[in-house]
Parts: structure tokens; sequence; C-alpha cells
């Protein structure tokens, strides 16, 4: 049997437009760079909205366009999606009634003119709030899946890994494990003409897999085994590497009553600092929440475009001078990790 090769995008539009009545509420399209391996993702809804400012309702329709690593395309849903969307800044609140999400593998293909031809609308409940996917704890003991991404290269010496990994353990300490899974990945070289495989990217080593533990003792226990790398500091390839393939390996990618965390801890300066602001991007539109802790300030930019996609904005970011100070910060961090 002759396998297809895979095709893959290398630019893709980064749409959000709302539209009522043809009017434009929200138009926002601009080419973005994508990755290497991704796709280009369009969404398009119907959405009944109101404003904000006097309550009026009106039928809007809603699409967003973005690259997207093509390994994520399979497991990307509407249910993933909807709530990212609720979460952007807009005039108006919006109760979807119906999606639909495409992945295609030319240049800009995602332009949302035509619609795309190959998906398959989908039904929402006309509810404002997707259904909760409840279990024995209900939604009211929201679960997390916590990946910490730790900074494994050469600007660190042994000494200071050591005390990043004693910040983790101090970290977890307060975890309920049954509630919040926990994994963690060290980050240093990626290897540009290997597959994004844990099997081929030894560099990107996820050494624990989210809900590999679930005794504390054990879980503190394989933190504190982790061996040093060195090498270079491949930041935005880690963060591809965890969305594509951690996270939707533990089994939790698409539950709502699930929040996706992920806390990357490095000095900020990365191999691959041009493509920060499209992974993490993607990462925020499939609905994870990202912390950043800074070791000393030299990369301040690239650290909150990590935290919060804000260059100037300190949200979810905390910075220490050297590594041993790690400890004056993890006690508000796992309040905020665990709110």
């Amino acid at each position: 049997m002759v396998e297809v090769e895979r095709k893959y995008s290398n630019s893709c539009y980064s749409i959000m437009k709302a539209f009522t009545d043809k009017t434009p509420v929200v138009e926002v399209k601009e080419v973005t760079s994508c990755s290497p391996k991704h796709q280009c993702l369009t969404v398009k809804t119907v959405a009944d909205a109101q404003v904000k400012m006097n309550g009026d309702s009106f039928e809007a329709t809603v699409t967003y366009g973005a690259c997207i690593p093509s390994i994520a395309c399979p497991v990307t849903s509407c249910s993933d999606l909807m709530t990212s969307l609720r979460g952007i800044d807009l005039p108006f609140t919006m109760n979807f009634t119906t999606c639909e999400v495409e992945c295609c593998d030319e240049d800009l293909c995602n332009d949302d003119q035509p619609p795309p031809t190959t998906a398959t609308p989908t039904t929402l409940p006309t509810t404002t709030a997707l259904p909760l996917t409840t279990d024995e704890y209900g939604c009211w003991n929201q679960r997390r899946d916590v990946m910490f991404l730790l900074d494994g290269s050469g600007s660190f010496t042994a000494l200071e890994f050591m005390e990043i990994l004693k910040f983790v353990n101090q970290l977890v300490e307060g975890f309920d494990l049954e509630l919040t899974r926990v994994g963690v990945m060290q980050f240093s070289h990626w290897y540009r003409h290997r597959p994004m495989t844990t099997r081929a990217q030894t560099l990107l080593k996820t050494h624990i897999y989210l809900g590999q533990y679930s005794d504390a003792d054990q879980l503190q226990a394989a933190i504190s085994g982790i061996n040093h790398h060195g090498y270079t500091t491949y930041i935005a390839h880690a963060i591809e590497k965890a969305i594509s393939i951690d996270f939707p390996r533990a089994g939790r990618f698409s539950d709502s009553c699930t929040s996706k965390i992920i806390v990357v801890v490095s000095d900020g300066k990365a191999t691959d600092a041009n493509y920060l602001p499209t992974t993490t991007g993607l990462g925020r539109a499939l609905g994870f929440n990202f912390f950043a802790v800074g070791i000393g300030d030299r990369e301040m930019r690239e650290l909150q475009i990590i935290a919060n996609g804000k260059v100037g904005s300190d949200e979810r970011l905390f910075v220490v001078p050297w590594a041993d100070q790690l400890t004056t910060v993890a006690r508000q961090l796992s309040a905020e990790i665990l709110m």
C-alpha cells in the first residue's frame, strides 16, 4: 500500500469576524506564518447574540481561523473551541447554535469565503454555556491537567535545574492528584529533520505523562529524578508537542470539565522565539491557560507572550532573579493554578 504524503501549510489566515445582516461587528483578517507541520483551521458558527450595553438581540455569523498542528486536527471539536471564542473580548455575548470545523493543508486555504465544503454542521444546545461533562465530582470541583515545561537548556547549570525541580515539587504539594493530573516535560533541543513524536524528539522529553502518578510521594520522587539536558531552548516546539501529543493522549482534551494548563519555567531566551506567538495563540484558541515563570529578566517579551499573549502585560507571569528564589512565588502560583 502506498502511503499518501501529508501536506502542511506554511501560512494561514488569522481570522476573527462577526457579522449581523452582512454588517461587520468585528472584522480581523491577516496572514500568519505557521510552525512546521501545521495546517489551517477554520471555525464557522451561527450564534444568537446580545449586545452587552443595551441588551439588543440579533443573529450573528462568527468565523475564526488560525494555524493548528496537523496532529491536533482530528481531535479538535466545536466543543473545544466554543469556550475559547466566548472568552474573546467582544461587545456582545454569544449563544452558539451551529458550528463547522475544518482543517486544510494548502497555504492560506482557510479563507472564510466561500464556506468550507467538507465541514459537517453540528447543532449545539441553545443555552448560554455548553453542557458540562459531569462525573462523580460534577463540575463543582473543576478538574485540571497541568503540564510543567521545564527549560533544560545550557543557560542553566545542573544545580540551577535542581532548584527548578524543587520548585515544581513545592507546587504539586498542594494538588489533589485525583482532580489535578500532573505531567512534566524537559525541553532543550528540537531536531528539525525528525517527526514531532515522543520517540523521535528525545530532547523534548516527557519525563512524566499526565496522570502517570496519583501518589504524591511517587510523583515527587519522579520529579526529583529528572536529569538536566543542556543544549538549546526550543520553547515554542515544546509547547506544540504538549498541545498536540501530551494533552490529547491523556484522554481529557475535549472534556469541558477539565482545565488544560501549561506552566513554562525558563529564562525566556527561546531559540525558536519567532514561533511563540503562533504556538501560544493556538493553545489559547484551543482553551489552554498558560503561566510563565521567568528566571532572570533577559527576555521579558517572550515570557509575556507565553503567559498571556500581550507584550507589556505581566498577567500570569512570575519572575525571580535567581533559580534559588523560585520558592518565593510558589504559593501564589499554586493558588492561581488551582483557581
